[in-house]
C-alpha cells in the first residue's frame, strides 16, 4: 500500500445540507455500504503505486477537495482540507468488471472524520481494472469524474485544472426556479416484480451486474427508460416513473466546481410514449429549471449544522428503517448517465482505457439505480439493487430483458 503522506495545503467551508445528506449514509470505518461514487476504468498496463502517489500530491495541490475531512461532531460542522491524502493500493484478483459477486475491495469504507475520503485501487487480472472510490459527501459524480481526469493529467505530466469547492447551498440559493409543479408521491411499478424479503436489515446493502452494448448512442437514456418501462409493465399496471440526477454547472457556464451540485428530475413514461417524445419531456422539464431543488429556510440550514452528528445519524437510521419496512418504491429506477468522452483522457503512456463504467449507488427509494456510460465504440449500463429485497436471480433476469430489448433497437 502506497504512503498517505499530508502535503501541506488547507481549505476550508462549511457543510451543505447535500453534503450531510450523504454523511449519514456512512461516515466511519465502521460503516459498510456507504453512498461513494465509484468509476472504473478498465484497460491494459500497469501503474506503479510511486507514480500514482505522485500524481495524487500534484493535484491535491489544485483540488484539495480529495482531502476534506469534517470538523466538529458538536457544534458548526464543517470541511477542512487536512486530511489525508488518497489511499491507494494494487491487488491480484480474478475479476472480469461485469458483477458485484463476492468483491473485497468495492466496499471498503472511507472515514469522513479521519479520511481518507478517496480510494484508488489497480485490479490486476486478465485486464487491469483502476477503481476510483470517492465519498458522495465529498463531491459528486462529475466533480469525481473531473478529478479522476485530473490524475491522468497529472500522470501523463500535464497541469491539472483547478477546481473550487462549491457550497451547495449558497449556490442553490443563487438560482431561480420556475413555478415548480408539484409531484405525489405514489407507489411506483418495479421492473423486478415483487420487492422479496423487505425490511429485515436496517442499511441499504447494493449488489450490481453490468452489460455491454456494442454501439453508442445519443438517446440511449430513452431507450433504457422506454426498456425498462416495457419490463415493469409486465408485472402490473399502475405508474411508471424514473428519478434522474442533474449537474446543476449548466446554470453556471464555465464552472469548474467540485461539490455537491446535483438537482433532481422526475419523468413519468406512459404507454404511448416514445424516443421522440420522452427528449420533448425531458427538455421542457429543462428549460423550466425543474432541475434546481428547493431552497431550505435559513434556520434549517444552520440547525442542521449545529445538531450534534451522532443525533443526525439516530433520525436517518430511523427513516431508513422505516422504509425498508414499507412494501413499495416511489420511482421505477433512479438513471444516471455520463456523456461520452474521450478514453485518451484516461489513457497514459504504461496504461491504455478500453471502457469504463460506473458502479450505483444502492437504491432505497427506488427498484434500480442505473448507471449509463456512453464510451465512443460501446454503452456501458450497470444496474445496481438492493439486495435486502432483491435476489441475484431477480436482478439477472432483468439484465437480460434488459439487454435484450435495448440490442434490438442497435
Amino acid at each position: 500500500m502506497a504512503d498517505v503522506s499530508v502535503v501541506n495545503t488547507c481549505f476550508t467551508r462549511p457543510i451543505s445540507l447535500p453534503d450531510l445528506s450523504y454523511a449519514l449514509g456512512g461516515s466511519r470505518h465502521r460503516h459498510k455500504q456507504q453512498v461513494v461514487n465509484q468509476c472504473v476504468i478498465e484497460g491494459s498496463g500497469v501503474l506503479s503505486e510511486t507514480t500514482l502517489q505522485s500524481a495524487i500530491e500534484k493535484v491535491a495541490k489544485t483540488t484539495p477537495v480529495c482531502r476534506m475531512v469534517i470538523r466538529n461532531h458538536w457544534g458548526f460542522k464543517h470541511w477542512r482540507g487536512d486530511g489525508p491524502l488518497p489511499r491507494l493500493k494494487t491487488i491480484h484478483y480474478p475479476w472480469d468488471g461485469y458483477a458485484s459477486d463476492g468483491l473485497p475491495f468495492l466496499d471498503g469504507p472511507l472515514d469522513l472524520f479521519e479520511g481518507p475520503v478517496v480510494e484508488v485501487i489497480q485490479v490486476i487480472s486478465q485486464k487491469t481494472f483502476l477503481v476510483f472510490r470517492i465519498h458522495h459527501a465529498v463531491m459528486d459524480g462529475v466533480a469525481s469524474n473531473e478529478f479522476i481526469r485530473n490524475v491522468f493529467r497529472a500522470l501523463r505530466n500535464e497541469t491539472p485544472d483547478e477546481c473550487c469547492f462549491t457550497d451547495s447551498d449558497e449556490v442553490f440559493i443563487q438560482q431561480k426556479r420556475n413555478s415548480p409543479v408539484a409531484m405525489k408521491l405514489e407507489p411506483a411499478l418495479s421492473p423486478l416484480g415483487d420487492l422479496g424479503h423487505a425490511g429485515e436489515i436496517s442499511r441499504p446493502s447494493l449488489i450490481w451486474r453490468r452489460i455491454t452494448l456494442p454501439s453508442s448512442s445519443l438517446v440511449i437514456m430513452p431507450k433504457t427508460m422506454l426498456a425498462l418501462a416495457e419490463i415493469a409493465r409486465k408485472y402490473g399496471s399502475g405508474l411508471v416513473r424514473f428519478r434522474m440526477p442533474v449537474d446543476l454547472r449548466r446554470h453556471q457556464p464555465g464552472s469548474n466546481a467540485a461539490g455537491n451540485l446535483i438537482g433532481v428530475m422526475l419523468l413519468d413514461v406512459d404507454e404511448q410514449d416514445s424516443v421522440r417524445s420522452l427528449v420533448k419531456k425531458l427538455n421542457r422539464q429543462l428549460s423550466e429549471r425543474r432541475d434546481i431543488p428547493k431552497v431550505q429556510p435559513r434556520w434549517v440550514r444552520v440547525l442542521a449544522r449545529w445538531i450534534p452528528f451522532f443525533v443526525l445519524e439516530v433520525l436517518a437510521k430511523y427513516v431508513t428503517y422505516q422504509y425498508l419496512r414499507t412494501q413499495q418504491y416511489h420511482y421505477s429506477a433512479t438513471l444516471s448517465s455520463v456523456a461520452a468522452t474521450s478514453l485518451a483522457d484516461y489513457s497514459t503512456e504504461q496504461f491504455t482505457a478500453k471502457t469504463m463504467f460506473g458502479v450505483p449507488i444502492a437504491p432505497m427509494t427506488s427498484a434500480v439505480f442505473v448507471a449509463i456510460c456512453s464510451n465512443p465504440q460501446t454503452t456501458e449500463i450497470t444496474i445496481g439493487a438492493n439486495s435486502q429485497r432483491v435476489s441475484q436471480e431477480s436482478l439477472i433476469k432483468l439484465c437480460d430483458e434488459l439487454e435484450e430489448l435495448l440490442l434490438k433497437q442497435v
